[in-house]
């Protein structure tokens, strides 16, 4: 199992996280595109990144985190995802460590919006 950072050919895996989720309309997705493709063309603010977990040279989850605007020293999850025949393996708690270890060297504050659906619940009450 390996995290590195998001290039190019991850462009479709990483789509289709987004998609298999089940979270985003399809307009939604599109802006998510877009903004995978400001990331590979390393048009991204300082300090926002993709990210991917592989297993078996298989990308099964991904994460777009960066700065929350206008707070000082907060980071922002703004989205992460793990394919749904992936789930209970503990990915994405391998994906939240590896963030939040990032995190703490310039970050004091982590946020990660997981709404009210019960979709989430295990995340809510996650503890590393």
């Amino acid at each position: 199992m390996t995290i590195r950072r998001a290039i190019a050919t991850d462009t479709e895996a990483v789509m289709q996280i987004a998609d298999r989720i089940q979270m985003f309309t399809p307009g939604e997705l599109e802006f998510m595109g877009g903004m995978f493709d400001s990331h590979v063309a390393g048009e991204m603010e300082d300090g926002h990144d993709w990210i991917v977990l592989e297993d078996d040279g298989q990308v099964l989850g991904t994460s777009y985190f960066g700065p929350e605007l206008f707070v000082f020293d907060v980071l922002n999850i703004y989205f992460i995802g793990v394919l749904p025949e992936a789930h209970g393996r503990g990915y994405g708690r391998k994906l939240m460590s590896h963030i939040e270890a990032a995190a703490t060297q310039s970050m004091r504050v982590v946020l990660v919006e997981t709404s009210s659906r019960v979709l989430y619940e295990s995340a809510r009450n996650c503890s590393s």
